[in-house]
């Protein structure tokens, strides 16, 4: 314990700041992102326009996760006091360099028909309790009389 008590006093969140150049926020910035850049064959940029670009996403990041966040929360609010009625939720679509703010009703998932009486779609969960190392066949076997 007394390791973790000395990294928290070593440890500290640091704000960032791009106009300081002596804290090296910028420096991160631009080696991250150009070796992105080389990672994807997209051009490297110098680090004025690391700052330039560095300085206009911060805010950005700050007003669009406001908002995710409150969109998110109304719909939350529905889950936790017990909304049943999918018709009540709505899915949300911002862009804020329009600005544009759309709603509209979320639509079920498409099915796939397995058998007669069963079907699944893409938001479905299956567990599978491990139940020692099986060969794929009789994996396959089980899945089937188990949950088919």
């Amino acid at each position: 314990m007394q390791k973790w008590a000395e990294l928290d006093t070593l440890m500290r969140p640091d704000k960032f700041e791009k106009d300081v150049d002596s804290n090296h926020h910028i420096d991160f910035i631009f080696a991250c992102s150009n070796i992105r850049c080389m990672q994807y064959g997209i051009e490297a940029i110098d680090r004025l326009q690391t700052k330039s670009i560095a300085g206009r996403i911060i805010p950005a990041m700050a007003t669009t996760t406001a908002c995710v966040s409150g969109l998110v929360g109304n719909e939350l609010i529905k889950v936790v006091t017990g909304v049943t009625d999918v018709a009540t939720y709505r899915n949300g679509f911002v862009d804020l360099a329009r600005p544009v703010v759309l709603f509209f009703d979320p639509m079920e998932a498409p099915k796939e028909r397995i058998t007669n009486e069963f079907s699944v779609t893409l938001w479905d969960k299956k567990w599978v309790w491990d139940q020692g190392n099986k060969p794929l066949g009789q994996f396959v076997r089980h899945y089937k009389v188990s949950v088919l």
